[in-house]
Parts: structure tokens; C-alpha cells; sequence
């Protein structure tokens, strides 16, 4: 954070969920949240869960959001978009 004064900072356990909070004030000018999440998973499991769009699409299907261009199904590979 090379650069970057922090103003407060703060961890907190929620379940298994560690969830890191800073609030920067320069050069940012505005607040950033750091989510960090303690998974007992395999990493490539997680992993390959991450980049699945099918699954990102199921679990935000009460906002209708969809995969319109790129890749829009599957799992997305380095240097692949999805819009």
C-alpha cells in the first residue's frame, strides 16, 4: 500500500468469514472494503468456482444479470472478457 495513508483499520470474524475493513484517505479519497473469506476447499475447486459464469449467472438470477458477449457460458480462461 505504497503510497496510500490508512486512516482505520479493523478485522472482524463473521462465521468463518475473516473480513478486513480499511478506510483510505489518500490518494484515493474514498472509502475501500477488503473482503477476505476462509474457504475448506480444495483451491482448485474454489477456484475453477470463481471463474464459472454459469454459476455467477444462477446466483445473481433475481437480478436477471446475463452474459452477453465474450465468453458467456462456461468457464473464462486467461485473457477472456465477459460483458
Amino acid at each position: 500500500m505504497d503510497g496510500i495513508q490508512v486512516h482505520s483499520a479493523g478485522h472482524y470474524y463473521f462465521g468463518n468469514h475473516l473480513i478486513t475493513i480499511c478506510i483510505h484517505l489518500k490518494p484515493l479519497k474514498m472509502s475501500t472494503i477488503y473482503l477476505n473469506t476462509i474457504i475448506n476447499a480444495d483451491i482448485h475447486y474454489v477456484f475453477d468456482l470463481a471463474r464459472d459464469i454459469d454459476l455467477h449467472q444462477q446466483s445473481t438470477s433475481t437480478s436477471h444479470e446475463t452474459a452477453i458477449a465474450g465468453r458467456t457460458s462456461g468457464l473464462i480462461e486467461e485473457n477472456e472478457t465477459v460483458t
